[in-house]
């Protein structure tokens, strides 16, 4: 697990009963799934009050659960079990994540005919500012 990237959501159906996420007691798959999710830092996201997302017959459980890495715990994170019937004995499960993506913008410089001047003087400029700030850091790691 230490190789998943720092934020990621899991989706999986474990079949482990863990009144963590909704069962009236516990298993030892449940108990084994509980020790894997807090060994990697792991967020159970469901809502052990809400829907079941397995239903068949009189048959209710709740197997499906969805993991969060912590970095994203704070996030606005939706999670729900929707009513709307499935082609499987699973509930279908909503998981919106509301983030703020912030827009990059990256200067380019047609220089194939021309403004190879102008392409230098600002690259100059920004060399010299990145070299200060290197510097700077270089002196501040010293003291």
């Amino acid at each position: 697990m230490s190789s998943l990237p720092e934020e990621i959501i899991i989706g999986v159906d474990l079949n482990g009963h863990n009144t963590l996420w909704g069962y009236r007691s516990n298993d030892n798959r449940g108990k084994d799934i509980l020790v894997f999710i807090l060994a990697n830092n792991l967020n159970i996201i469901n809502k052990p009050d809400g829907l079941p997302p397995f239903q068949r017959n009189n048959s209710v459980g709740w197997p499906d659960l969805t993991l969060c890495s912590q970095s994203l715990i704070d996030s606005s994170i939706n999670w729900e079990i929707l009513e709307e019937i499935s082609l499987i004995d699973h509930r279908y499960i909503e998981t919106i994540i509301t983030s703020t993506v912030a827009n990059q913008f990256d200067k380019r410089y047609k220089t194939r005919h021309r403004n190879h001047l102008k392409f230098l003087n600002i690259l100059g400029k920004e060399i010299y500012h990145q070299e200060r700030k290197i510097k700077t850091g270089q002196k501040l790691r010293r003291t």
